[in-house]
């Protein structure tokens, strides 16, 4: 038996699974997208406070 992978595994079958591992990775990502939420005050609820901008952030505002 012999202990070296053939050719056709070296050219062939290497190259093509690192093709379909790079296109799942590539095709298959979906974008993120940042938003920034200010905190303007100390109060416990309502507008500018950090429960809002969490509420808002949730809501995808």
């Amino acid at each position: 038996m012999n202990r070296y992978p053939s050719i056709f595994f070296i050219l062939f079958i290497i190259p093509l699974t690192t093709l379909l591992g790079l296109w799942s990775v590539f095709s298959l990502a979906t974008p993120v997208y940042a938003d920034t939420h200010t905190v303007s005050n100390t109060d416990n609820s309502g507008a500018g406070s950090l429960r809002q901008a969490v509420l808002d952030a949730q809501a995808g505002m």
